[in-house]
């Protein structure tokens, strides 16, 4: 059996039909939901004042009112053929439709005046650029340092739009907001993607500038302040106040070594103490370290200032710190052929012969001579040839060999090394005389500095100072060597330089050797050894921000000393008696460094940045951008302003 109803449901006698077309509904259904059969007429005057209207047939008027309405009355039509049934009318009511059409009329109407009066006001300048000041279309009053770049250009500096855009000059201002972003990195540019978080590539997920900075505030506002919800907005760890803050790392703010050696433990504690070095050691950390250049850092003095009255002695005056040049190998030939090659030194011919040599070729003669010693008659016939050169030309012939391998010598390589003594050395050699060296002594506390011939007579080197110049040289050769390929010997150079035990002057044992040669055939080492000569390795991170300066005066870091452990820099920094430091500062691997003091704990810097006292927001500490500045754009404006 079907469900539908019948479909005489809806005959016009027994359905009260909605007509919903209509613009207004009976009074009767909108307040008592009974309608009338008949309804409003289209200007909506009630059609419902009777319950029929009397159809006439023949000479006889019949009731037609519906069955839903009750059927035929009972007294039926009166005479004039008016319905017996006679009620005073209602006030009929728009519909829903009628009045929903109003609404949408009178908004497309307050709409369309809108824009024309929008349209109306735009102000242009005589080039059709849109100007600021239009009258609907601003938003709000531009900061003072955007209005002065954005005056030429109008809305459009930031606000950019295709130039075959069809959008009207007065809609410039309500274009999407993501749209902004390129109009900023126009002038603005970073150390990294503008849209990255931090402006870091390695960080997942993308940022605008609206989300921190917003304009149209006027003129006054400040762009750059932000809040920390702002900032924990994007962060997981969410947080309201520096009491929330993340702990700081357990090595913090030491997280690896710094390039020079330095035992803060054992200067503070031992040796400033011991009253052999009482004239020299420092009162306090001011004594070492630059207290009125303070910043992020507090860079320390230079070794002039710190070291030297201590430790200029362990450079100059050691037995060790020496760097062979030239020396005279220890040769013994026998073979014809051997005897023949050094003949050509002018040796006497015979069944042998020995060198009054005493050493070992050393790396840098084997790779001028382009010999090796174990091949005797290549490298007799070499080494008598270099001889030879050196009696006519001089430390000249040694210019003309190191450019025939390849890298060139500098004139600060052999700075003030004397002819004579280059020339009676020579003669020595190739005579094959022995050495005889001056019966004199020196006086006490007189050293040979300098070039000078040591009592094998082998030409040799002594640092005459810190940061010698003559051996600056040379390792900036080792590391022209190494860049030509001859990465194993540049390797050996540098380490006759820098080892702490044997090398020239002996600056391994301040400079970090970690990041010097490990072995002798480490062919990376002049790469590392080349950038251990300033105190910090690392530029500071882009979002950590400090001032020492602002904290000095405020500890009195200026006037105290180490015995005083309650203010200057001690209220921060405090010695770790327990670290490794003497062992882990040379290694490699940094995560096992310990640093000379405690790590820094969130409680330390809350004893005074904290609700109740100093300020303690994000911006505090922290730099958002990385390498923030501003384009060509930018400076080509304000050069052509000036």
């Amino acid at each position: 059996m079907s469900d539908f109803p019948p479909q005489d449901r809806f005959a016009h006698n027994k359905s009260n039909y909605e007509r919903p077309t209509k613009g207004y509904v009976c009074g009767r259904a909108a307040f008592w939901g009974k309608p009338c059969a008949s309804g409003p007429d289209a200007n909506g005057g009630c059609g419902g004042v009777a319950d029929c209207q009397p159809f006439k047939e023949g000479d006889r008027w019949e009731c037609r009112r519906t069955a839903s309405q009750g059927g035929k009355c009972a007294a039926g039509p009166n005479p004039d053929g008016s319905c017996c049934n006679q009620r005073p009318p209602c006030a009929p009511v728009p519909s829903v439709r009628r009045q929903r059409g109003r609404l949408a009329l009178v908004g497309a109407v307050l709409a369309i005046c809108v824009l024309g009066m929008t349209l109306f006001f735009d102000s242009r300048s005589e080039s059709g650029t849109v100007k600021t000041n239009t009258l609907f279309s601003n938003p709000g009053e531009l900061s003072d340092v955007h209005h002065a770049f954005s005056a030429g250009e109008g809305c459009q500096t930031c606000h950019l739009i295709e130039e075959d855009s069809v959008v009207p000059s007065g809609f410039v201002a309500v274009i999407p907001r993501q749209d902004i972003q390129a109009g900023c990195v126009n002038c603005h540019e970073f150390g990294g993607p503008a849209a990255s978080p931090h402006n870091d590539a390695d960080l997942a997920g993308n940022t605008n500038c609206t989300n921190c900075h917003t304009e149209h505030q006027g003129r006054f506002a400040n762009l750059t302040q932000t809040t920390n919800q702002q900032c924990a907005f994007c962060h997981e760890q969410k947080f309201d106040n520096f009491a929330d803050h993340v702990a700081f790392d357990d090595r913090f703010p030491s997280l690896r070594a710094g390039q020079i050696v330095f035992d803060h433990n054992k200067h503070v504690k031992f040796h400033f103490q011991d009253k052999k070095y009482a004239d020299a050691a420092p009162a306090g950390c001011t004594d070492c370290h630059q207290s009125e250049a303070a910043g992020r850092r507090v860079d320390v003095k230079n070794f002039e200032q710190m070291c030297a009255s201590c430790h200029l002695p362990n450079i100059v005056e050691s037995a060790k710190g020496e760097m062979a040049f030239l020396d005279l190998p220890k040769l013994k030939l026998k073979r014809a052929a051997e005897l023949a090659a050094f003949n050509a030194c002018g040796a006497e011919p015979g069944e042998t012969f020995k060198s009054n040599g005493k050493s070992r070729s050393n790396p840098f003669i084997n790779w001028l001579l382009g010999a090796e010693p174990k091949k005797k008659v290549k490298f007799a016939e070499a080494y008598c040839g270099l001889l030879q050169d050196l009696r006519k030309d001089g430390i000249g012939a040694i210019f003309s060999r190191m450019s025939e391998r390849g890298v060139a010598a500098t004139p600060a390589m052999f700075s003030g090394i004397s002819r004579e003594l280059v020339s009676q050395v020579t003669e020595q050699w190739i005579t094959n005389e022995r050495y005889r060296p001056p019966k004199q002594k020196l006086p006490k506390g007189v050293s040979e500095l300098g070039w000078y011939v040591d009592r094998k007579g082998d030409l040799k080197y002594k640092p005459v100072s810190h940061a010698d110049p003559v051996a600056m040289a040379w390792i900036d050769f080792a590391k022209r060597l190494d860049s030509a390929g001859a990465g194993k010997l540049a390797s050996k150079l540098t380490l006759s330089i820098l080892s702490d035990d044997k090398g020239l002057g002996a600056c391994g044992k301040c400079h970090n050797q970690s990041t010097m040669p490990a072995a002798p055939d480490s062919e990376t080492s002049v790469a590392l050894a080349s950038s251990a000569w300033h105190s910090m390795a690392d530029a500071p991170h882009h979002r950590f921000v400090f001032n020492h300066d602002a904290h000095l005066s405020l500890v009195g870091a200026r006037n105290t000393n180490f015995a005083d452990s309650s203010t200057g820099c001690a209220v921060c920094h405090k010695i770790n008696d327990e670290s490794n430091y003497a062992k882990v500062v040379r290694k490699k691997d940094q995560a096992a460094y310990q640093s000379n003091f405690q790590a820094l704990t969130t409680d330390t810097c809350a004893q005074c940045h904290n609700e109740e006292s100093i300020q303690a927001d994000c911006r505090m500490c922290h730099q958002y951008h990385e390498e923030p500045r501003f384009s060509n754009r930018v400076l080509d404006t304000m050069g052509a302003r000036k």
